[in-house]
């Protein structure tokens, strides 16, 4: 008896469930999904251009419904700024692309920019999984910051995103080695479409090169420390050529103000130098790298930026406050210049400059190169021949350039030494008496072509006409060039 009701309650149970599996299958979810939340907020102001965009739903959606329903639009000209688009636990989220490009041999950067109002655009078709569509188009605002400063790294066509601590950065492995570059003054940044200098997408003569893949094929992570709304001091700015405002920010903290859209300038909210800012940056960014591989390289007054990091950085390593694998191995120097300024102990920029480069090629080993297209430092600079006793040294000749006008050819000349340096990867460039040249030269050979290892001071210079007879200097590749031993140092007149 017991037996035969626990059979019937068994079957009355199945009878009970599958009837309620068949009103749970006629009934039809007919309720939209609603937008719960989006980041940046609606009306927000002072966002950061590398910010992600979240938009937060109150259910799952259907994913092939989400890439083409969500815009990120620059109102002042309605064009669609592209990013990528990702789905995951209800929300999406746009990645805004950055990339420099060669438009016409001038290089523009593409992406989010500072100062300006973006919307975002999400239209009515997006569904959630049981096919309901919002019931409208939804939009919401926001207004960048006007300011941005950051390590940018690069993929190998122009493309770059920003270190963001605690976010993983598609352009950057911790297990390869680094290069480091850093640009200087930008008189120009804002007559030049809001681009600021990187040596990765480079154009000279004609010519457009992509150095950046140059780089990564050799296996390196590529980055930019872009400084630039700092460094943009005018020319001629008041009848005063500003370049030394520019080069303090990068020692003082005082007073720091930068350029914004609108050609106007403001002041930074923190106490900080540049070079400190940046020292905050690299330890977080590098602070997983196990490569151990890094190098620096500055331009003009960026090479002021890259020595003071890495003497700030063997200083922390000797009070044991870091660990050694921060300290760059070598310093590529482009074009480097140093104003006639003096600090209140009597001491100028660039006597300060050679005593860091002395202390850390002695103490730490660091592989030095200094690289002169110009003699910038002859027209109101300092030619800081301590410097040269103890890098190796070269003069790379831009003869191709000799048909400009002279500010022209002089402004292009020293801009040539980013790209002749960051080009020279691809080619091994000959140079006598056993001289090595350039970024794909081992650190051991370029140390060894380091005048603090010899008994006297040395350079090498450029041949008119270059390997095999051919053009050397009257091209702008390095694949062409070969350099020739001298004595001395590389002057204000003749060398």
């Amino acid at each position: 008896m017991k037996r035969k009701f626990i059979i019937i309650l068994i079957l009355l149970l199945i009878f009970l469930l599958s009837g309620c599996s068949s009103i749970l299958k006629n009934f039809k979810d007919e309720t939209p999904p609603k937008i719960v939340k989006v980041q940046p907020t609606d009306g927000a102001k002072d966002v950061d251009i590398s910010s992600e965009i979240k938009v937060y739903f109150n259910e799952k959606l259907a994913e092939n419904s989400i890439k083409s329903s969500i815009l990120l639009i620059r109102k002042d000209t309605g064009k669609v700024m592209e990013a990528d688009v990702s789905y995951k636990n209800k929300v999406i989220t746009l990645d805004p692309k950055r990339k420099y490009v060669d438009i016409g041999n001038k290089i523009v950067l593409r992406g989010v920019k500072t100062g300006l109002e973006y919307q975002i655009f999400i239209k009515d078709d997006i569904k959630d999984d049981s096919g309901n569509s919002l019931k409208e188009n939804h939009s919401f605002e926001f207004k960048t910051s006007d300011l941005d400063y950051g390590l940018y790294w690069f993929g190998p066509n122009g493309e770059c995103e920003k270190y963001v601590d605690g976010r993983k950065n598609e352009y950057y492995d911790p297990q390869k080695p680094v290069v480091i570059y850093s640009h200087g003054w930008q008189p120009g940044l804002y007559e030049s479409t809001f681009t600021q200098d990187q040596p990765y997408i480079r154009s000279t003569h004609n010519y457009s090169i992509n150095t950046g893949k140059i780089w990564r094929k050799k296996g390196y992570n590529i980055g930019a420390w872009m400084w630039g709304q700092f460094a943009a001091e005018g020319f001629l700015e008041d009848e005063i050529i500003r370049v030394e405002d520019a080069e303090a920010k990068i020692w003082f903290d005082k007073n720091i103000r930068y350029k914004v859209r609108n050609g106007s300038y403001r002041y930074f909210n923190q106490k900080k130098s540049v070079h400190e800012i940046f020292y905050d940056t690299y330890i977080k960014a590098l602070r997983n790298n196990t490569n151990e591989n890094i190098r620096l390289v500055g331009h003009s007054i960026g090479n002021q930026v890259v020595i003071t990091l890495a003497h700030k950085i063997s200083n922390n390593i000797k009070e044991n406050n870091l660990d050694s694998h921060y300290m760059p191995k070598r310093i590529a120097l482009l074009d480097p210049y140093w104003s006639n300024s003096h600090f209140s102990n009597g001491k100028s920029i660039a006597n300060v400059i050679s005593d860091y480069a002395m202390e850390m090629a002695t103490k730490n080993d660091v592989v030095i190169e200094n690289y002169r297209t110009t003699k910038t430092s002859t027209l109101i600079g300092d030619l800081n021949y301590a410097l040269q006793d103890i890098a190796a040294v070269y003069r790379v000749n831009a003869g191709f350039l000799d048909y400009l006008k002279k500010l022209t050819k002089f402004r292009k000349e020293h801009n040539y030494a980013t790209t002749w340096y960051f080009w020279s990867m691809k080619y091994d460039i000959p140079a006598n008496n056993n001289g090595v040249i350039g970024a794909r030269a081992s650190n051991y050979k370029i140390k060894q072509c380091m005048n603090i290892h010899r008994n006297s001071t040395w350079f090498w210079k450029m041949n008119w006409f270059g390997v095999g007879n051919m053009a050397g200097e009257e091209t702008p590749s390095p694949y062409d060039d070969e350099f020739t031993m001298e004595s001395g140092v590389i002057s204000a007149i003749g060398n």
